[in-house]
């Protein structure tokens, strides 16, 4: 049966493929080794010696017969855009770590002409550890094989090169921790337009270098594809992106910006002033410049027309008058946003990005990084697109110059996951219960590109953010790629004592003092997403390929613990942005450390290795019980900390919420909890969860306590759920004066100067597992779903509806008064809980039209092999 299920599981993944640029076939599978070429033969390439944020651009003209298969690899490092004989076809490659550099697969036969064809390649490199990519050499890597597997063209030496002399290499990095890109600088008069064409004359242009790291003792005299620093070359294993083109819904604003700058044209002592020159003051209403155009510009697509206004003053100074319009596309969206416009020569044209107005004002300084671009115009009709990705809603563009400027066309385009709605959860008259459902789905998409990554900021694949980010895309989407993949790239960049890194892709078998990350609970978040990638995906192949960096890991954890079972002063942790004061021995993180080895003693079990799991339920029962000492009798909660051997005394939810969720609180303990929690809005005698609220509400539902569940996720998620500007995405701290860090309004007392508070939009993408299996009911119990148990009885709610999808189809549950029907997919087994029966409180029941006597029931019922239940009871005996 496990041979036979992991057959399908591939048949399934290797037909996945995506129809993108015009013709080709974009594959990709989670077994990689089928779709590798049979000989690497192109060379990695660049043009001299590598330097940081340099772009380099290549051609090659090749001869093609017409075969009827074409498939073309790629790869760069860090990050290229593809055009076959002068036609987009694909950007990438997802983000990886050198060591598996990741590279694309596409069919590519329907792009080209019999006789001759071009290949043109764009390549931006970092250059430095970003949340994308790690600092590495630069590199190109093409090859185009046939049927066969012979090759007809590759990237070599016959290939013509030339560094974009276009952007400018000086240009600000947004932020060495956060975001992932450069602010642009580009001089559009340097570019040379329509250089994808085959028609275009690269004469002048150089042949490129080899690139390969040093070895020892030698430097290869001829560079493979496989070698240093890419150790080894993996097949694309996660659905490429979608992209597509969106202009904006309207114009928001149109406003003067007065200009004192101290450089007024390109270039001077300080290249950057260009880019920062939009925010010194954006909300003057137009008064001395004009605008024309713009009513049809949106509708019928008709150009604007910008002449700003140079007025004679008797200021020293003599202030200009720019024009700085502001677009707006509707939500916040990743993408490339693009140009297409005419001004004099040397004009600038400032772009400036944010994803929501503060007080309805465009704040260009609202993001703590400054997502910016800056264009010097080239006199010609230009065309501009951002060879970096940003996340915003509206867009600013700054018109500087004294001659007028016909503006054509403004968009970008969209990158999305390619996210399929599987799951959902309503009930009757209670809206909210569908709308955070749906503002979680919401949430996966604003934080998803090729990674489950953090929020708008940071774009970082944090092992911990996606362990929250997975439980909700598996109730929503039911996605098995996203996880799988931090899984593995966070393993592979295990370090030999078995600490995991923070985030993923990261790099640590070189200078390990300046990439091994700090946040400790990184470690436990990764074993207890290993647990859950097996439980929601049945994928038994991959999760036994990492076991024994489950088990490194776990040994890791085991070693730091002292003697009475706990951790004392472990290495940095970041447990919450609440006022948790880090102690000796907290119990957070010993109680994630009990929780870690109780899971990963399940996955042991699942994967048939028994007698290891039976060590780490021991271990984990040791915590379980010196956790209990943590109990204050007097304040009926437990303490945050010990410090030396002495409680503390300051409480908080995170602490509490998870005393439940480990099984530390016994039944009397966990009642005492729930309603401290419950009463805390109005008691504040704990601190408040602000980021992790998953473990609140868990505590919370599983002690029976479902609609106050919902009331507490009003109250923390309401003004986001309904937050038109944002969407509906749950992209910022559920109280905002958490740390006294303050408020959203530009009027507060207290606030965060300088930076938004959309910091903690991955943690929140979990409501939607919490309505699935409390609301609905639907609680997985094997790997798969094969098993699960059905709570529906004992849901508060008597009509609702949910859905929750498996790897064989979707489980499908409606209660509506008197009744329950339960549809399934093949070879899933069922069991009703005896205790959710008596809860109902009639006196029998029917299921699939045989009656059953409660009062005689003494065991679960346990359903197999059927596709449909029908359960039904006199609804006038159901207890209110």
């Amino acid at each position: 049966m496990k041979k036979y299920c992991l057959i399908i599981l591939i048949f399934l993944m290797l037909q996945a493929a995506w129809v993108y640029g015009d013709k080709a076939v974009h594959h990709y599978s989670t077994e990689t080794d089928t779709l590798t070429p049979k000989e690497w033969n192109a060379k990695w390439i660049w043009l001299g010696a590598p330097e940081d944020n340099t772009t380099l651009m290549a051609r090659k003209t090749f001869q093609f017969s017409g075969q009827s298969l074409a498939r073309l690899y790629i790869s760069a490092q860090t990050h290229y855009q593809l055009w076959i004989n002068g036609s987009f076809v694909t950007r990438g490659p997802a983000r990886c770590a050198s060591h598996h550099q990741s590279f694309d697969i596409l069919d590519v036969q329907d792009l080209l002409v019999s006789g001759k064809n071009l290949v043109s390649v764009k390549v931006h490199n970092h250059g430095v550890m970003s949340s994308y990519y790690n600092k590495q050499l630069p590199g190109l890597l093409v090859q185009i094989d046939d049927e066969k597997g012979e090759t007809i063209m590759v990237s070599d030496k016959s290939w013509k090169v030339q560094i974009d002399r276009s952007w400018d290499k000086r240009t600000e990095w947004v932020s060495g921790i956060n975001a992932a890109n450069f602010s642009g600088a580009y001089n559009m008069a340097l570019f040379p337009a329509w250089w994808c064409r085959l028609d275009f004359n690269d004469s002048k242009w150089q042949t490129p270098t080899y690139i390969s790291a040093k070895h020892w003792p030698i430097k290869p005299e001829v560079p493979y594809a496989k070698q240093k620093p890419w150790y080894d070359l993996i097949a694309r294993d996660l659905p490429p992106l979608k992209e597509f083109t969106k202009r904006p819904i309207s114009i928001l604003k149109i406003q003067e910006a007065p200009q004192y700058a101290k450089y007024p044209t390109w270039g001077g002592k300080k290249i950057y002033d260009g880019l920062l020159r939009s925010i010194q003051d954006t909300r003057r209403p137009i008064k001395h410049s004009k605008v024309e155009g713009v009513k049809s510009f949106i509708k019928d697509k008709t150009p604007i027309r910008v002449e700003n206004s140079y007025p004679v003053s008797k200021l020293q100074r003599k202030p200009i008058y720019h024009t700085t319009i502001i677009f707006d596309f509707g939500k916040v969206q990743d993408g490339y946003p693009y140009l297409s416009l005419k001004g004099e020569k040397k004009s600038i044209i400032d772009i400036n990005y944010v994803p929501y107005l503060l007080d309805g004002i465009f704040e260009p300084s609202l993001i703590m990084d400054n997502f910016s671009d800056c264009m010097l115009l080239s006199g010609k009709k230009d065309r501009w697109e951002s060879q970096e990705i940003r996340t915003f809603r509206y867009m600013s563009v700054t018109f500087r110059g004294d001659k007028p400027f016909v503006l054509d066309d403004v968009g970008m385009r969209v990158e999305e996951y390619p996210f399929i709605k599987r799951g959902a959860v309503s009930v009757e008259n209670e809206p909210f219960v569908k709308d955070i459902f749906e503002s979680t789905e919401k949430t996966l998409q604003g934080i998803t590109t090729d990674a489950f990554t953090d929020n708008f900021q940071e774009r970082r694949q944090y092992v911990q953010t996606s362990f929250y980010a997975s439980l909700g895309n598996y109730a929503s989407y039911a996605d098995p790629y996203l996880q799988r993949r931090y899984l593995l790239q966070a393993a592979q960049d295990q370090l030999p004592n078995g600490h995991m890194p923070m985030w993923a892709p990261n790099f640590v078998y070189e200078n390990v003092s300046e990439y091994v990350p700090g946040i400790f609970e990184a470690n436990h978040f990764w074993m207890l997403g290993l647990r859950d990638y097996l439980l929601y995906t049945g994928e038994k192949e991959t999760a036994d390929g990492m076991i024994e960096n489950a088990e490194r890991c776990a040994e890791f954890l085991y070693r730091l613990q002292r003697k009475d079972h706990l951790l004392y002063f472990p290495p940095s942790y970041w447990i919450d942005w609440a006022k948790i004061q880090p102690g000796e021995q907290s119990f957070i993180i010993n109680a994630l450390q009990l929780l870690t080895f109780d899971s990963h003693a399940q996955t042991l079990n699942w994967l048939g290795y028994n007698n290891k799991a039976q060590k780490w339920q021991k271990r984990a029962q040791q915590i379980r019980e010196a956790l209990k000492t943590f109990w204050s009798e007097k304040d009926g909660l437990f303490v945050d900390n010990l410090n030396k051997g002495k409680k503390d005394f300051s409480f908080s939810e995170h602490s509490n919420s998870l005393a439940i969720a480990a099984g530390v609180a016994n039944e009397l303990q966990a009642e005492k909890i729930v309603d401290a929690i419950l009463l805390n809005h109005s008691s504040h005698k704990m601190e408040e969860s602000t980021l992790f609220n998953y473990w609140v509400c868990e505590a919370l539902a599983s002690q029976g306590r479902i609609r106050e569940t919902i009331d507490f996720l009003k109250r923390r998620y309401t003004h986001m759920v309904y937050d038109k500007e944002i969407g509906g995405s749950l992209w910022e701290h559920s109280n905002l004066y958490v740390q006294d860090k303050g408020s959203r309004n530009t009027d507060a007392d207290i606030k965060w100067v300088g930076r938004t508070w959309c910091t903690s939009q991955g943690e929140n993408a979990f409501p939607s597992i919490i309505l699935s299996r409390y609301v609905a009911g639907i609680r997985a119990i094997l790997p798969g779903l094969r098993k699960i148990s059905l709570h529906t009885l004992s849901s508060p709610y008597s009509s609702f509806e949910g859905e929750m999808p498996t790897p064989r189809g979707p489980i499908k549950v409606i209660r509506s008064k008197g009744e329950c029907i339960l549809e399934l997919p093949a070879d899933t087994d069922v069991v009703v809980p005896a205790k959710d029966i008596r809860g109902l409180g009639v006196s029998e029941l029917k299921i699939n039209k045989k009656v059953i006597s409660v009062a005689s029931l003494r065991e679960d019922l346990v359903f197999t092999k059927q596709t449909k239940i029908l359960i039904e009871w006199p609804e006038s005996e159901v207890k209110q």
